[in-house]
């Protein structure tokens, strides 16, 4: 209790390792969330939960259990304690949810000389520059089990819109959701990034590479505390910019030119 409470990610990392390793792995939980097993030899077990969903943000704690243990006491029989049960039942909990996703834009400081503060909608003329944010808050990483696999952007813009690619893509991490604590940038030569467009120009891809899933999912020192990992719950900001066509491929008045982005991640199991 104290070392998971104390360091829970390096505690839980090892635990986890050893039951996959030595331990006799469970059938995956049915529809109901229910798994079992039948005709074990008396004595203390360890559990330990070694593949979860995406959407689980954080393995149950590895805990003992011993066959047989004591009864407790129920609504039908006050013999709590004095007898022996050997059909156990438990109900460990986990805990779920998703990234935030969010792309907002402005006019470039170039084009304005000032900096205006990001937005869902914004105007421009032909042959300037838009300024382009990706916000997302990465998922819970508490162990292996939990961290990332893949984390990736598929991005869009509308025909009347050109990627600035000699500007390139920044990848920012940052430890609130505000954007103002940065914990770490990295640049298109970092190696942690790669950057693809496809052949029409209107899409791109940011995709995290391996080097730089094993720094979100890695050993620093996590800000919001020791039973977080990496940059668990950081907040990363992919930033790029666009100009406007000077051609009838951009549309002009409130139909607007729609611009989106998909988010793709896998947990490791």
């Amino acid at each position: 209790s104290s070392g998971l409470t104390a360091n829970a990610t390096t505690v839980k990392n090892a635990m986890e390792r050893y039951a996959a390793t030595n331990g006799t792995a469970m059938p995956l939980t049915d529809s109901y969330g229910k798994t079992k097993a039948e005709n074990l030899p008396l004595g203390l077990y360890l559990v330990a939960e070694t593949k979860v969903p995406e959407m689980v943000v954080s393995t149950t704690d590895p805990f003992l259990v011993s066959v047989p243990m004591t009864s407790v006491n129920g609504t039908n029989a006050n013999d709590g304690g004095t007898r022996w049960s050997y059909d156990i039942t438990l109900y460990p909990k986990n805990l779920t949810g998703i990234p935030s996703l969010e792309k907002t834009l402005r006019e470039s400081k170039n084009d304005t000389g000032k900096t205006d503060a990001y937005a869902h909608t914004g105007t421009a003329s032909a042959g300037d520059t838009i300024d382009y944010q990706i916000i997302s808050t990465l998922p819970t990483i508490t162990s292996q089990a939990t961290a990332l696999s893949t984390y990736n952007f598929y991005d869009t813009l509308c025909e009347g819109l050109t990627y600035s690619k000699d500007a390139g893509v920044t990848v920012e991490f940052f430890t609130d959701a505000a954007c103002t604590d940065k914990a770490a940038s990295w640049n298109k030569d970092s190696g942690k990034f790669s950057v693809t467009y496809s052949e029409d120009g209107r899409h791109m891809t940011v995709d995290i590479t391996k080097a730089g899933l094993e720094e979100i999912n890695g050993a620093t020192a996590n800000k919001n505390g020791k039973l977080y990992t990496g940059y668990s719950n950081y907040t990363v900001r992919v930033t790029y910019s666009a100009v406007i066509n000077s051609d009838k491929s951009f549309v002009c008045g409130e139909k607007g030119n729609e611009n989106t982005v998909i988010l793709t991640w896998k947990r490791t199991s």
